[in-house]
This record gives C-alpha cells, sequence and structure tokens, in this order.
C-alpha cells in the first residue's frame, strides 16, 4: 500500500501547515477532539490507553469526483475549499446540525457524511480519527483509517449509522470481514475479532 499526496505530522496537518485533504480534495479530520478537557473525557482510559480501531477502506473516487462541486460538498456536509460546515461558520467551527434554510431545510443535508458521524447524531462520544490516504493505480484506492476512542461503541454506534444511510458510504464498496482488535477494556483473552 502505497501513501498518496504529502507527508503529515502527528497532528493531522500537512508540513507547512493548512488541514490534511483526503483523496476527493476535502479537509480531513476537523471533528476530533481538541482540547486536553475532550481528550480526557473522549479518549483517554485509565489504564492501558485508548481504544484503537484501523480499517481499509478502499474509494470509488473517480465516482465521487465525477459528480457536480455542489452534490460532493452535499455528501461530505463541508464546503471543499476549506472545510467549513454547509451549516456557516469556519473551517474549524463545531456543525450546527440546527442550521436551516428559510423552507426548513437542512442546511447540512441529512444523509451528509458530516451529520451521519456526528456524535451528537450517534449518541456516541468523539473519536480521535486521522485517515491516511493510499493509491495503488486508479482500481485500488481509498483511505487508511485509524481511530481512538475511550469505548469501542463510539466506533460501533458511528459505523452503524452510517450503514444505515451516508451519501459518501455509497462510494465504499463493501469490503470482506478482516480481523480487528481494541486494546483496553476487552474480552478476557485480549483481542476482540469484529467484521468490518
Amino acid at each position: 500500500m502505497r501513501p498518496a499526496g504529502g507527508r503529515r505530522r502527528a497532528t493531522g496537518r500537512r508540513e507547512g501547515g493548512g488541514p490534511v485533504r483526503n483523496l476527493p480534495g476535502f479537509p480531513d479530520g476537523i471533528e476530533n477532539p481538541r482540547t486536553r478537557s475532550e481528550l480526557d473525557r473522549e479518549m483517554w482510559l485509565e489504564g492501558p490507553g485508548p481504544c484503537a480501531v484501523v480499517r481499509r477502506l478502499s474509494i470509488d473516487v473517480a465516482g465521487f469526483l465525477a459528480q457536480s462541486a455542489a452534490r460532493q460538498e452535499e455528501a461530505i456536509g463541508r464546503r471543499r475549499a476549506d472545510g467549513a460546515p454547509l451549516g456557516g461558520g469556519g473551517a474549524l467551527d463545531r456543525l450546527d446540525l440546527s442550521a436551516k434554510t428559510a423552507r426548513g431545510r437542512y442546511l447540512v443535508p441529512a444523509m451528509a457524511h458530516a451529520r451521519r458521524a456526528n456524535p451528537n447524531a450517534t449518541g456516541s462520544g468523539r473519536m480521535r480519527r486521522r485517515g491516511y490516504s493510499y493509491r495503488n493505480g486508479t482500481e485500488d484506492q481509498g483511505l487508511l483509517f485509524i481511530s481512538f476512542q475511550r469505548r469501542l461503541r463510539t466506533f460501533t454506534a458511528t459505523q452503524r449509522r452510517l450503514d444505515d444511510g451516508d451519501d459518501l458510504m455509497r462510494f465504499v464498496p463493501p469490503a470482506p470481514p478482516e480481523p480487528s482488535s481494541c486494546r483496553g477494556p476487552s474480552p478476557p483473552n485480549g483481542l476482540l475479532v469484529t467484521r468490518s
């Protein structure tokens, strides 16, 4: 698996500043916990550390990019140029899930990835996540997704919500099940095997 794009620092910013962009061209990882109190509450466990989830997601990048720029932004829920929420505000502002047009339509569409994955919509905590783009030719490209959270439920509740309907996930073909593990509170043998 070959990385795609420039090197990035552990903070999720490209060297030289600015947000990291995924293969479809959108800033990535904006809704991560940022403050010490958010990290303590959402990520750190007493003891061995946070629960980590790693997934390799193939993405139909060409199919996603074949949509109009407006449709791409609706699928993500953020502006492509700067990552700002469609509901208003700056690139690093939290989503306003209640923002509506004068006619009552949500500014961040109901099936937008940013809305569907938002902890206020999933009923779970926040996760600290990173996506690392990879490209092994035009037929094999996507994202190596890594998330850290205090409870595995944060990831599973979010993933269920995305599976139930998410405009971005239409471009992520189903993958065969792969074993994954969760460090931290886990079954007695220390390994939790799940289906991707």
